[in-house]
């Protein structure tokens, strides 16, 4: 019983002395890891929007890695590993599914010329899967109406 005791105070002792490290370092400028939210305003209001659109139809979800709906075949394994790399690390704004969670479309936010030559890659990676995509331009979000007009 001692033992176990003397083990719990040893933990403790520890994990104050971590904490206490780990407030000094948020005071000296020293990188930690914080939250933040998951969608930026822009993405917020497009997701409010597709749930509006798709109500009860479909299922819209938001910051699906690609690597979750992505896969390479066909070549040797190291030809389908360097292809799977490719889109593994990419991340569509939205997905959105049928109710058996089969792939109806991808939506991606862009504002810059940054975004539009990086969503490009994305877009040719998901036309290659047979999936959809379609690109909303941050500084003229479309309506819930026109987002269905748009996608469906």
């Amino acid at each position: 019983m001692t033992t176990v005791f003397f083990i719990a105070l040893v933990v403790m002792f520890v994990s104050s002395i971590l904490i206490s490290l780990r407030a000094k370092k948020r005071g000296k400028g020293i990188s930690v890891f914080l939250a933040k939210p998951l969608l930026s305003e822009a993405e917020q209001v497009v997701y409010w929007r597709l749930i509006e659109a798709f109500s009860g139809e479909k299922i819209v979800l938001a910051q699906v890695a690609f690597s979750s709906f992505i896969d390479a075949q066909g070549g040797s394994k190291s030809e389908n590993f360097t292809k799977f790399a490719l889109a593994r690390h990419k991340v569509a704004d939205f997905v959105i599914c049928n109710k058996d969670f089969s792939i109806y479309a991808i939506v991606e936010i862009v504002g810059s010329t940054y975004t539009v030559i990086r969503d490009a890659g994305k877009d040719l990676i998901a036309e290659e899967a047979g999936l959809k995509t379609y690109s909303f331009n941050v500084e003229s979000l479309p309506s819930a109406t026109e987002i269905k007009e748009k996608i469906i």
